[in-house]
């Protein structure tokens, strides 16, 4: 979806700061404002592994109230001890990277740091097989419609404000 001046607008008051890289508004909330925004995955010479981006304040809070009430870790355990919904998640974390990773231009120029970050997964993970940041799962859900870990956010808070 194509960004307007208002979005952007929107979006810097949602976040309290200057967005930067944006790409697009992947979704949007019933009332049309942003929800999740796709970014850059290099902006001026810096690497963000963090691909989609939840924007939405409202959406931001209760996903923050989950992580406060440890939910990651009672969603970790789920993968540690359930094959299926382990491997289903591997899979939306490379579906994740594939997608981040077509959109850098000269792979071959990037340093061996910028390299390295690259190999991320979801929220910037090291290891793929575990879960770091509930917004990121939930926002890359929102627009793709797969990733186990933010289907199962969704559940409990929505999929829009």
């Amino acid at each position: 979806m194509a960004l307007i001046k208002a979005d952007f607008q929107f979006i810097k008051q949602q976040l309290n700061r200057e967005p930067r890289g944006i790409l697009e508004v992947s979704t949007r909330c019933k009332t049309s404002h942003p929800q999740v925004i796709k970014t850059k995955p290099i902006f001026d010479k810096e690497i963000f592994p963090t691909l989609y981006y939840l924007v939405c304040s409202n959406m931001i809070d209760k996903v923050s109230k989950l992580e406060a009430q440890s939910y990651i870790k009672e969603l970790q355990e789920k993968i540690d001890s359930n094959q299926d919904f382990k491997d289903r998640f591997l899979v939306a974390q490379e579906n994740y990277k594939r997608e981040r990773n077509a959109l850098i231009k000269n792979p071959s120029q990037l340093n061996k740091s910028q390299k390295e970050a690259l190999k991320s997964g979801i929220g910037g993970v090291a290891k793929l097989d575990k879960v770091k940041c509930l917004h990121c799962h939930l926002a890359h859900y929102l627009t793709t419609g797969f990733n186990v870990v933010g289907e199962e956010v969704a559940k409990i808070v929505g999929t829009t404000c």
